[in-house]
């Protein structure tokens, strides 16, 4: 059976303080799933694409993604940390969310769709002052489930 791109379960209360850390945090819940056949390439990608290039977008976000063989669809997990986490974002700013999205390397359409609704979303004052603002994973869950 397909997982849903997010569930409930999947929007959880960072333990981890360090960007490393959280990346393998985040990487641990989505290898549960069954649409992901391989860990240690989701965090080998995941670590590899974030040396490449801080994936920190700015305003509390940031959004680490891969594609790569050994995950079968599209999957993701959400991060929140009240006290904020150093990722080398662009505006200097400590992260409050990051949203992990790992899918298939052959499905390039879906992921640019994925990223853009992130981005959509991310534009949109509201939604970003109640997401980086709250730290409760109900209402971020409330907000990104109707990514589709």
């Amino acid at each position: 059976m397909r997982s849903p791109l997010l569930s409930r379960d999947r929007v959880v209360i960072l333990k981890s303080r360090d960007k490393t850390e959280v990346l393998t945090e985040l990487v641990d819940l989505l290898s549960s799933l069954p649409e992901v056949e391989d860990r240690s390439e989701l965090l080998r990608a995941i670590l590899q694409r974030e040396e490449d290039l801080s994936t920190a977008m700015g305003f509390g976000f940031a959004v680490p993604h891969a594609k790569i063989f050994s995950v079968r669809d599209f999957v993701m997990a959400v991060g929140l940390s009240r006290e904020g986490i150093e990722f080398d974002a662009i505006d200097g700013k400590p992260v409050h969310l990051v949203v992990m999205i790992a899918g298939p390397i052959d499905r390039q359409r879906r992921y640019l769709q994925l990223l853009s609704q992130i981005m959509t979303i991310l534009r949109d004052e509201e939604k970003r002052r109640l997401l980086t603002g709250s730290c409760d994973p109900e209402v971020v869950y409330g907000i990104l489930k109707e990514m589709k």
